[in-house]
């Protein structure tokens, strides 16, 4: 039988926020999957000890997109109909992806992916990614992208229609950016809704902002030289 909800939760040295993330999770009703990519500020014993809760740890931080291609190919091989990214620094709310796992169960035979888009708060944005956000929204017009937050992680995937995408995508962060320009060169439909997102005490792993520019407009010029090569 076909499993419809998988709640993957993502993170890395997440010690301090893990606890308040758990405990949003508690009241739901759906799977939920934890990755732990690496992380050396714990050894998450923790999550362990419960029996009900799926671990899978990577023995070193291989990076967001890589946590992202474990949650697919875990739903994959369970059998789970739509899975959705939930990352463990407490910066989202559980009603959020309930309310995305609504929506796209809806409308599952139209849409690869629904997102959620913190496009609206960008006053609350800390400024290297307000302004990573912002250029690569404008960039992605030439692609024919019609979503605005083209960097939110916040997904719910289709797994069947995406697999093959995430699994051929950068491990970095780099990883939404190919999703979004791999899914409209595909002709596969997304959109996005807004949701709450809390910058002020949660922590960002994002370090080399130049490093993590630069992969990212490799991404599109190789995905793009790539696809008209075909």
């Amino acid at each position: 039988m076909k499993k419809k909800f998988l709640i993957c939760v993502i993170f890395y040295n997440e010690k301090k926020n893990m606890t308040k993330t758990i405990n949003q999770l508690k009241s739901v009703k759906y799977d939920i999957l934890y990755i732990n990519d690496g992380s050396t500020d714990s050894n998450y014993n923790y999550l362990k000890k419960d029996k009900k809760n799926k671990v899978i740890t990577h023995k070193y931080n291989l990076g967001y997109g890589a946590a992202v291609k474990s949650a697919s190919k875990y739903a994959k091989k369970k059998g789970y109909k739509f899975f959705g990214v939930f990352p463990g620094d407490n910066q989202r709310k559980i009603k959020d992806l309930i309310k995305l796992f609504r929506l796209i169960e809806n409308f599952s035979k139209k849409f690869a992916y629904i997102s959620g888009s913190k496009f609206h708060l960008l006053k609350n944005i800390p400024l290297h990614r307000k302004f990573g956000n912002v250029f690569f929204s404008i960039i992605s017009k030439c692609w024919g992208n019609n979503t605005k937050d083209i960097l939110s992680g916040f997904k719910v995937y289709n797994t069947s229609q995406t697999y093959k995408i995430i699994q051929s995508a950068p491990d970095n962060y780099s990883f939404d950016l190919f999703v979004n320009l791999y899914t409209n060169m595909m002709k596969k439909k997304h959109f996005e809704i807004n949701v709450n997102c809390n910058y002020k005490n949660q922590s960002s792993k994002m370090r080399n902002l130049f490093l993590i520019f630069f992969h990212m407009l490799r991404t599109i010029f190789i995905t793009l030289i790539t696809k008209n090569a075909k």
